[in-house]
C-alpha cells in the first residue's frame, strides 16, 4: 500500500494530509504558518514527523503554494 504525503503552505496555516492512492486521507496535522524561511522549513519538517508518527511508510512528500516561491 503506497501513501504519500501533501504540504499545503497556506496564508495562516500550514496543513498536511498523509493519502492513500485512491484519495482516502489516512492523517492529517496542521501548524500556524510563520513568518520567515527558516521557520516555514522547519514546521514543514514538524508536519511530515508528526504524520510519520502515524504513518511510518510516507512514500513521498509533495508541497504546494499560492504564489511564486523562489527558494
Amino acid at each position: 500500500m503506497t501513501i504519500t504525503a501533501g504540504i499545503d503552505i497556506g496564508g495562516t496555516n500550514l496543513r498536511a494530509a498523509a493519502v492513500l492512492v485512491d484519495g482516502t486521507i489516512v492523517a492529517e496535522a496542521s501548524v500556524l504558518a510563520p513568518a520567515g524561511w527558516v521557520a516555514l522549513r522547519d514546521s514543514m519538517v514538524t508536519l511530515i514527523q508528526d504524520l510519520r508518527e502515524e504513518v511510518p511508510e510516507l512514500a513521498a512528500v509533495g508541497v504546494g503554494a499560492a504564489g511564486m516561491v523562489d527558494r
